[in-house]
């Protein structure tokens, strides 16, 4: 009966070789139960930024590509792991994203596109220092893709399409960071957008939200004296959307709100020494709307209000060059193109390839860079 077994001491027994992703499963299983340490209690630049080189200089070690990375992060979904482990281990994997574009930057692009099937994966890519192209689709998680670029970082378009959780793509870009686009589609979770491009001259070309529901949506984008040229939500539901747009001394060239359902909608934009060229009101129905807009201090060149219902609106409002309602701004959503804007953002629910809903928001920044042109407005520079 041992027959087939002769011989085998002889043979030779191939094991299997180790790859990168077994080297990034044990550096994570080290972080997970403590072996390494990785401090996420204090959020100063200076803290997080010790964090970081800390664990490249680890991962740095290891020879991994992008397959690798995203095999990484499908591997730890739907762990049972508490909310500080899950830091930790999204902590990691913005780590790997970041020094993997920074390896390759000037070379080759670094584009990391994942489908995560509605699987749970929590701080995804909790604070990317560096990142060329990223999409994440389908995602449950809170914390997704928040203080990407954040702290002196860089990326060049951020992505979310259809992900369930609080946080999601919030703080990109704040305190001194650099993006040129932050886009968020089909989003059911509170603070989503939040306070992309704050504090301390974080600076974004293009913020866009489209089909999100939840409380705070695009809330203190560009405030603390952050800049952004455009900022564009459209079909919002719940309370609070794009309030204190580029308030306490930040800047917006453009706000476009439309389709909104929900009290508070651009409720402080631009207060307390913020200033914009243009602000668009369009089918918002909800009480207080643009109330306190320009408050203390504040500077709006242009208000443009069309088919506002609700209670309170432009209630306790500060200084607007220039209020535009009625007939008069129904021609001049036509004239500006901000009708357009609209519709190509409300057609963005729809898609699912990034490419076209990344070839329509460059549509829609050509539109408003044609309107800042005509009007003189100065346009930010990354």
């Amino acid at each position: 009966m041992f027959d087939d077994l002769k011989g085998i001491k002889e043979r030779e027994i191939k094991r299997r070789e180790r790859t990168a992703l077994d080297d990034l499963l044990e550096l994570n299983d080290k972080i997970v139960i403590g072996e390494i340490k990785i401090n996420l209690d204090k959020y100063e630049h200076k803290d997080i930024k010790r964090e970081r080189e800390k664990l490249r200089e680890i991962v740095s070690k290891i020879e991994y590509n992008e397959d690798d990375l995203v095999g990484f992060v499908l591997s730890q979904c739907n762990k049972d792991y508490d909310e500080e482990i899950w830091r930790r281990v999204g902590f990691l994997s913005g780590v790997l994203l970041s020094y993997l574009t920074d390896k390759k930057r000037f070379r080759k692009r670094t584009i990391i596109e994942i489908d995560f099937g509605w699987n749970e994966f929590n701080y995804l890519f909790y604070y990317t220092k560096y990142a060329d192209v990223v999409i994440v689709k389908n995602l449950v998680g809170d914390h997704a893709l928040e203080e990407v670029a954040s702290k002196g970082g860089w990326a060049n378009q951020v992505v979310g399409v259809g992900i369930k959780g609080n946080w999601a793509l919030s703080g990109i870009a704040s305190e001194d960071g650099r993006v040129n686009q932050v886009i968020g589609v089909n989003i059911e979770g509170d603070r989503a957008l939040w306070g992309v491009a704050s504090y301390n001259n974080g600076m974004v070309n293009q913020v866009i939200g489209v089909g999100i529901k939840g409380n705070l949506t695009l809330h203190s984008v560009a405030s603390n004296n952050g800049k952004v040229n455009q900022v564009i939500g459209v079909g919002i539901k719940e309370g609070n959307a794009l309030g204190s747009v580029a308030s306490y001394g930040g800047w917006v060239s453009q706000v476009i709100g439309a389709g909104i359902e929900g009290y508070w909608a651009l409720n402080e934009v631009v207060s307390y020494g913020g200033k914009a060229n243009q602000v668009v009101g369009v089918d918002i129905k909800g009480d207080f709307a643009l109330s306190l807009v320009a408050l203390s201090h504040g500077l709006v060149d242009q208000v443009i209000l069309y088919n506002i219902v609700g209670e309170g609106i432009l209630n306790g409002h500060g200084y607007i060059k220039e209020l535009i309602k009625g007939e008069k701004a129904k021609r001049l959503l036509k004239q500006y193109g901000i009708n357009d804007i609209i519709a190509i953002a409300e057609s963005m629910k729809e898609d699912r390839d990034w490419r076209v809903i990344a070839d329509k928001a460059n549509r829609i920044y050509s539109i408003y860079e044609k309107i800042a042109k005509e009007r003189g407005w100065r346009i930010l520079i990354l």
